[in-house]
């Protein structure tokens, strides 16, 4: 930094690596993960998510995925009401094998479509497949946020989706978040 002159940090830059700092946290602290990537490795440990008390109503069939932008919806119960929350599939257009699936988790009063382009370079060169969800309100229900949202059900019922199609690698799911999404990666690990 020269004197005299304001030093600018690309707010971009800096989120990015506060959410890959927080998964490399996690990754060392002893998330399973099967390769050396520095995104913390999803538990996608399935549980009965039929209950009234934030789960799932029906598990959504497998997701029929094609190349390009998909968009998916998973009925939830929150607070006595069904809510269909919106789930964005990214997949490359040459595909020639299973691939892992990176869940990106937006921070807080925010939207699942604010990664989309982050990742678009690399998920056209074929390294993984993109997973937009969204929080209910714009929130991942950690605690102190607007939301009573079971996330965990939800993430569990988006794995069940997407786990069969071929074109998803089961044993490489993992998660990146910011903010509030950050949070919602590290509950994911512990979980």
């Amino acid at each position: 930094v020269q004197r005299g002159r304001h030093h600018q940090r690309n707010p971009l830059s800096m989120n990015t690596c506060h959410a890959l700092a927080l998964t490399l946290c996690l990754s060392a602290a002893g998330c399973d993960s099967k390769s050396a990537d520095s995104e913390a490795q999803l538990d996608t440990d399935t549980t009965d998510n039929s209950d009234d008390d934030g789960g799932v109503d029906d598990p959504p069939t497998a997701w029929d995925l094609t190349p390009g932008l998909n968009v998916f919806s998973i009925s939830q119960a929150i607070d006595g009401s069904t809510v269909d929350r919106e789930v964005l599939v990214s997949v490359p257009e040459d595909l020639s094998e299973a691939l892992p699936a990176l869940f990106a988790f937006h921070g807080g009063d925010g939207d699942n479509d604010e990664w989309v382009g982050s990742f678009e370079v690399m998920i056209d060169a074929g390294a993984f497949i993109g997973v937009y969800p969204q929080g209910h309100d714009g929130f991942w229900a950690l605690g102190p946020e607007p939301s009573n949202a079971d996330d965990v059900a939800f993430v569990e019922a988006i794995v069940s989706a997407l786990t069969p199609s071929e074109m998803v690698d089961p044993d490489r799911l993992y998660g990146i978040g910011y903010s509030n999404g950050a949070g919602m990666v590290h509950r994911l690990g512990i979980e």
